[in-house]
């Protein structure tokens, strides 16, 4: 029977990501192939910075998996896509939100390597983007008086300067090989970044300038992180942010919290919030046209008189939310889930119903 083994692990941040990579004998699992079996945990990392330590974790990210010999087989076509072009690689999508994984494994089969031909060898990684990084505490590294829209740059700041100077790409790897593989490369063999002394300088500068400034307004903070305030605030935290009038047409901001923030008259046009938060949000008179809405979660906000023509609403959740005179024409509303919405109307309901909206009561 060919020998299974690891060949490679690395998990060079442990506390915020563990990746382990399992391969079954044949024997053991009743069938022909040999299965591959991926367990993941997600919980909280930290890191000495500056003058004090920051906590991060993860929100979502992307397993991959690559063949370099042998034969696999991707355990069903909904749970992996094999890159346009790319051969012996797979992606693997994954929940967008590890957070609800903190301190527990969760394990599943990716496929299964064929027991012909061998040897096979083959190596998954986890990457992440920056949106898909969360700041969850910091030590001496802000002042604790920051208003929220102070807060929410400072956070992406941090968040920009992990994914750039502090954390390895790919995050986590592990190898593994089936059959007699005598000779091998570490997949995962880079040093780990360290940030240049004059990438902290400047990282200390700009959270100052952030944090001492007598400006409110996002476009302006941002600037003065050197970030631009459409693409690199995805994955923010805007708790309770002063957002009104912003124009943030065609911006990026995927999975972001804007739980409680005041967006009236905001000009979200085109825009990505996929996957954010936006339940308690004041989105009064908001302009969401063509804006990609899926998954996101508008609990209990007000979407009064908010343009929402052709906004794509697949998966989102406005159970609760206020729709007095918002208009929906041509969005997309399959799976969308509304429920106890005050302001809409019985046959704007049936039309919402007929388009693929679910009723519920549940949040």
């Amino acid at each position: 029977m060919a020998e299974t083994r690891l060949l490679e692990i690395y998990n060079p941040h442990p506390q915020a990501l563990l990746l382990d990579l399992e391969v079954s004998p044949p024997e053991e699992s009743g069938e022909e192939g040999f299965p591959l079996l991926l367990s993941l945990s997600a919980q909280e990392g930290k890191l000495s910075l500056l003058e004090g330590s920051l906590k991060f974790g993860l929100k979502t990210g992307r397993i991959s998996l690559s063949l370099q010999r042998g034969r696999f087989q991707p355990q069903g076509a909904e749970l992996a896509v094999q890159p346009q072009g790319t051969e012996g690689a797979w992606l693997y999508p994954l929940p967008q939100d590890l957070r609800l994984w903190k301190g527990f494994f969760r394990r599943w089969r990716l496929g299964s390597i064929a027991p012909q031909p061998l040897p096979a060898q083959a190596a998954v990684s986890f990457r992440v983007n920056p949106e898909e990084l969360s700041i969850l505490d910091g030590q001496h590294l802000w002042r604790p008086d920051l208003s929220p829209n102070q807060l929410a740059v400072v956070e992406r700041l941090l968040a920009h300067f992990l994914w750039r100077h502090s954390l390895p790409d790919p995050l986590s790897g592990v190898q593994v090989a089936v059959g007699d593989l005598p000779l091998w490369q570490d997949a995962f063999s880079a040093p780990l970044p360290t940030p240049s002394l004059a990438a902290l300088t400047q990282l200390r500068q700009s959270i100052d300038a952030v944090s001492q400034s007598d400006q409110t307004d996002l476009p302006t903070l941002a600037a003065l992180a050197n970030l631009d305030y459409r693409r690199d605030c995805a994955g923010g935290r805007f708790l309770g942010a002063d957002l009104a009038g912003i124009e943030w047409q065609e911006s990026v901001l995927r999975h972001g919290n804007f739980r409680g923030a005041l967006l009236t008259d905001a000009d979200l046009s085109g825009a990505d919030l996929r996957y954010s938060l936006l339940s308690g949000a004041d989105l009064s008179g908001a302009y969401l046209e063509g804006a990609n809405l899926q998954s996101a979660n508008f609990q209990k906000s007000s979407l009064a008189l908010a343009n929402l023509i052709g906004a794509d609403l697949r998966g989102a959740n406005l159970v609760g939310a206020a729709l007095q005179q918002a208009n929906l024409s041509g969005a997309r509303v399959e799976g969308a889930r509304l429920g106890e919405n005050s302001g809409l109307t019985a046959e704007a309901a049936q039309n919402l119903r007929e388009r693929g909206a679910v009723w519920t009561t549940e949040s």
